[in-house]
């Protein structure tokens, strides 16, 4: 009789494979992952299994974990995540926050507010980044205080986020930042308005090119960019130019002479 091979079982080929990443028998993260991927061919439920992993390694091994999730196109649960961002490894949670904003849950923006309120400074500033937009309208609020925070990349991160989710008010809110007492806030702030393209935003950006000084560290690219934001503006609203022909015109007069 033909010998019947078993279905792997995907808990301990997982294992097993984890005890390989432990040993460093892969030489980077990328192999690591390529192996997944033969895994997952072979019919094993990777995600899942590393998912139930996380609750039963240290926490070297829940940061090897979560970084070979986020190279892994999957969206995953939440609920085996949230208890990393309790985790005193900053890095650990970096890759958990991001695992946590690709579920496309909507309880995203609470635990990256959450953060938001609640955390050190590098940690916020991935919350603001890490904010899924198609539920973040309630966030908006909570941004426009984060462009008053006293860490200027909290500042920046804001200025960002709202220039993506592109709400109406959106110019409004940036359009004060070109006032900013960082320079990198202002120059982050001229490019994204010039992106958004709106006229409102003409006045403060002239005014920013005139008054920023010629020289300083920052002074002649501040400038450059808003330089370059009011030229993005002006030439989205030129008008269209009717290309004509002017060989076909030639042709016409040519037969008009015969």
């Amino acid at each position: 009789m033909p010998r019947k091979h078993l279905p792997p079982n995907d808990a301990f080929v997982i294992s097993k494979f984890l005890r390989k990443v432990e040993a460093n028998r892969f030489r980077t993260t990328e192999d690591a992952v390529a192996a997944l991927k033969v895994l997952k061919e072979q019919g094993v439920n990777i995600e899942a299994e590393l998912l139930r992993a996380l609750s039963r390694v240290d926490s070297h091994m829940q940061f090897e974990i979560t970084l070979m999730l986020t190279m892994l196109p999957g969206v995953y649960p939440i609920e085996p995540l949230i208890p990393l961002l309790d985790q005193d490894r900053r890095y650990n949670r970096f890759e958990v926050m991001h695992l946590i904003a690709r579920s496309r849950d909507k309880r995203v923006v609470d635990i990256m507010l959450d953060i938001l309120d609640n955390d050190g400074p590098m940690m916020r500033q991935a919350a603001i980044w890490n904010l899924y937009r198609p539920y973040a309208e309630k966030a908006i609020p909570r941004i426009k205080l984060a462009l008053h925070d006293e860490e200027w990349d909290i500042r920046r991160a804001a200025v960002e986020w709202l220039a993506a989710v592109e709400h109406l008010d959106s110019v409004e809110f940036l359009i004060p930042m070109l006032e900013d007492e960082h320079p990198q806030v202002r120059e982050t702030t001229a490019e994204l308005l010039g992106k958004l393209g709106d006229k409102r935003a003409l006045f403060a950006l002239s005014w920013l090119e005139r008054n920023t000084p010629d020289k300083g560290y920052h002074g002649p690219s501040l400038k450059r960019a808003a330089a370059r934001a009011i030229k993005r503006i002006k030439d989205r609203d030129l008008p269209e130019v009717e290309w004509v022909l002017v060989e076909a015109g030639k042709e016409g007069e040519e037969e008009g002479e015969g």
